[in-house]
């Protein structure tokens, strides 16, 4: 059950990467968008052909950590190893904290309240399926 939740969480994140990066072809859904997201912070939205582009770019990274995760999530469940576990654990502990920092420090608050959902989510699904050396109980 934890294999294909994390499965989903990490095809979630293919699909939302990649929608995020055919966002930027959608101009007519930029303005709307942008004042949703800074909607305290109005003064952010100065140049929004540039914050749009910041914020479609990320849709290749977001994509790609989403394939990578998929890929060691695999490969975890055929072979459950410490390192693959560690290595799943830390890919969401280098995630979460730097981007939810950089989100409160841009008054972006819904992305670091999603942040903490996705991690909790993440972490109780791996302390969940960590391998039996790691079984401390």
């Amino acid at each position: 059950m934890e294999q294909k939740l994390l499965k989903l969480i990490a095809i979630a994140h293919i699909i939302g990467g990649i929608g995020l990066w055919l966002l930027y072809f959608a101009t007519p859904l930029h303005t709307p968008l942008l004042q949703l997201i800074y909607s305290n912070q109005p003064e952010k939205l100065v140049n929004i052909p540039q914050l749009a582009f910041w914020l479609c770019i990320l849709g290749p990274t977001i994509a790609s950590w989403g394939l990578l995760f998929l890929a060691l999530n695999h490969q975890y469940h055929i072979t459950p190893t410490i390192f693959l576990w560690r290595c799943m654990a830390g890919a969401v502990l280098l995630w979460a904290p730097l981007d939810s920092t950089l989100c409160l420090l841009n008054g972006i608050v819904a992305g670091a309240a999603g942040n903490a959902a996705v991690t909790l989510a993440l972490f109780i699904l791996l302390w969940r399926c960590r391998p039996a050396a790691l079984n401390l109980r």
